[in-house]
């Protein structure tokens, strides 16, 4: 896959995300559960949906660094490949 398809694969990824917070208000949700990065792109690997605090975590860990480069491109190709809802 050349560098420009990888770069429209994840901003078809961020613009899913987005679409998904902004269907339940934005984030308004406070995060009180911790999550580990491998257990939701494992779930959503095998095509099943996270709920609103998870996509929460995943979008914050992108945003403070605190989730890796490598997690955020394995759930970005969850997500090309699942799409972001069940199925």
């Amino acid at each position: 896959m050349s560098p420009w398809t990888d770069r429209q694969a994840m901003d078809t990824v961020v613009r899913q995300v987005l679409e998904a917070r902004a269907d339940r208000g934005g984030p308004g949700e406070t995060m009180t559960a911790a999550f580990l990065p491998q257990d939701l792109i494992r779930r959503k690997r095998d095509g099943l949906a996270l709920s609103p605090a998870e996509i929460d975590f995943l979008v914050q860990g992108m945003v403070d660094q605190t989730v890796s480069e490598g997690q955020l491109a394995a759930f970005a190709m969850a997500v090309y490949f699942r799409g972001l809802k069940p199925g």
